[in-house]
């Protein structure tokens, strides 16, 4: 007891900034020790702008047409389709799951985006998981989401040029199927050089 009357009356000894410091540290380690907290900690860390650095379209030549049958999926309607269903489109595709801190942290961004093109004809969003609707759908209600998300399921074992397994995974596949875009680890999809690039891949 009296260790703890001492350690009080020492902190209460140092200066206000000394205080300031103890309480900015003991929040940092509890955002980081609870999953939302995490979630938060990154989401601030990429409004900082240090995660568009690496922004940039073409880095590599990939032609995606002959691999987009492949990655088969599953709508929320029981649809069954491959990628190959969108040639002739700019799709963004984002590989994620519903208990992976950056993908939670990213997300809005990629929501943000998606609400400024899904009127687009040429545009298509797929947001693909391994995870059950019943799971993604009960996050994006929990989280206050919007329902209408394209939420689909990755219904094989799929790893290619587009996925590795790393989570979250983002490519952009313009209209001749040639990957124009390809991320792995989470980013901010609202950074201006990102939705240029993406504007230029529309016109």
């Amino acid at each position: 007891m009296n260790f703890i009357k001492s350690r009080i009356e020492k902190w209460k000894s140092k200066s206000t900034w000394g205080k300031v410091s103890d309480l900015l540290f003991i929040a940092i380690m509890v955002l980081l020790i609870f999953p939302d907290g995490r979630m938060l900690y990154r989401k601030a860390l990429l409004q900082t702008g240090l995660f568009n650095m690496g922004t940039s379209f073409y880095d590599e030549n990939i032609d995606f047409t002959k691999e987009a049958s492949a990655v088969v999926i599953l709508d929320r309607a029981g649809n069954t389709m491959d990628l190959s269903h969108f040639s002739g489109k700019v799709t963004f595709v984002n590989f994620w799951a519903t208990w992976c801190p950056p993908c939670r942290a990213e997300l809005s961004s990629i929501i943000d985006l998606y609400e400024q093109y899904k009127g687009n004809p040429g545009t298509q969003f797929l947001l693909i998981t391994h995870e059950d609707f019943s799971t993604t759908d009960a996050f994006l209600a929990k989280q206050n989401l919007p329902a209408d998300l394209p939420v689909f399921k990755l219904m094989v074992d799929y790893q290619g040029s587009i996925f590795s397994g790393s989570l979250p995974t983002t490519a952009v596949i313009d209209k001749e199927g040639k990957v124009a875009y390809l991320e792995s680890g989470m980013a901010n999809y609202t950074d201006k050089a990102f939705v240029e690039g993406f504007n230029k891949l529309l016109n």
